[in-house]
């Protein structure tokens, strides 16, 4: 009796865990996609600030901020991560507009106070990517552009079809693929059997985004941009294995700049690293945004 018991609980155990398994991606895939709706509250003070709103083929009309930079200065684009909003990265504007840049923050779709359906990844925030570049083409059309893209706001740079009119492109804990992503946060959280889960996640990108993930490869994509690339790369990045920038930076096209920041993990590099995050952006901007 006692032995059927235990081959009893045991089985439940395992139906349990099985189920977990199966539950469990189900439930990330929903949260991680589902939109992030927060609102920016009052730009600030410091900076000269215009609201606009720019429309996107992904569907949305992208609320952002446009800061008014020198006539003589090239213009930047600050595209921000997975579940986050333009207000996280002001600190980025502050150091750009100081030095005379005119930048543009926007909510991708989906985020912040721009509307969406779902999160895609990079998928339709490439598209958003693409309108604010046109929109800062119309809008200034003798100044040279540049792009700053965190994460997923990277990727989204990345995956913009065709390459985005770009004279120079910061990139900064871009995931090479959508696979290898998940697999790592997956594995962060859970564990070795967040590996095996992570597989669960990615099936779903069809049917919970509409797209497949041989269409969310940032490193397919890199070699194309056109323009010289800075990758930047936490070497304790646990959300986005280092090894993925360095493979990112290997792919990329001459000329190009790696800077592996020691001890990151996937955070505000920004604000990690504040005094060589400002000199090692700005002089690259600098130099490639004459």
């Amino acid at each position: 009796m006692r032995r059927r018991r235990i081959v009893a609980a045991a089985a439940l155990a395992l139906v349990a865990l099985g189920a977990l398994g199966i539950v469990g991606p189900l439930v990330a895939g929903w949260f991680l996609g589902r939109p992030w709706r927060v609102a920016a509250g009052s730009p600030p003070a410091d900076l000269p600030i215009e609201l606009v709103t720019i429309e996107s083929k992904s569907g949305s009309a992208l609320r952002a901020w446009l800061v008014a930079g020198r006539e003589e200065r090239g213009a930047v684009l600050v595209l921000h991560g997975l579940h986050s909003t333009k207000s996280a990265m002001v600190p980025r504007a502050r150091l750009l507009n100081r030095a005379g840049y005119t930048v543009l923050l926007a909510d991708l779709q989906a985020q912040g106070e721009s509307p969406g359906k779902r999160i895609t990844f990079g998928a339709l925030e490439a598209r958003d990517a693409e309108a604010c570049l046109a929109f800062l083409r119309a809008r200034f059309p003798t100044k040279p552009l540049g792009a700053v893209g965190i994460s997923m706001g990277g990727a989204a740079l990345l995956l913009a079809r065709p390459p985005p009119p770009l004279r120079a492109l910061v990139v900064e804990s871009v995931f090479a693929s959508i696979e290898e992503a998940t697999r790592d946060r997956m594995r962060r959280f859970f564990g070795p059997p967040g590996a095996w889960a992570s597989r669960l996640l990615t099936l779903q990108l069809p049917w919970r985004a509409g797209f497949s993930p041989d269409e969310l490869r940032p490193i397919d994509r890199i070699a194309s941009v056109g323009c010289p690339v800075l990758v930047i790369h936490g070497t304790s990045d646990r959300s986005t294995a280092f090894s993925q920038g360095e493979r990112l930076f290997a792919a990329a096209v001459a000329p190009k700049e790696f800077w592996p920041v020691p001890g990151a993990d996937h955070v505000d590099l920004c604000a990690f690293a504040p005094a060589d995050y400002e000199r090692r952006v700005l002089r690259f901007f600098d130099e490639w945004l004459r």
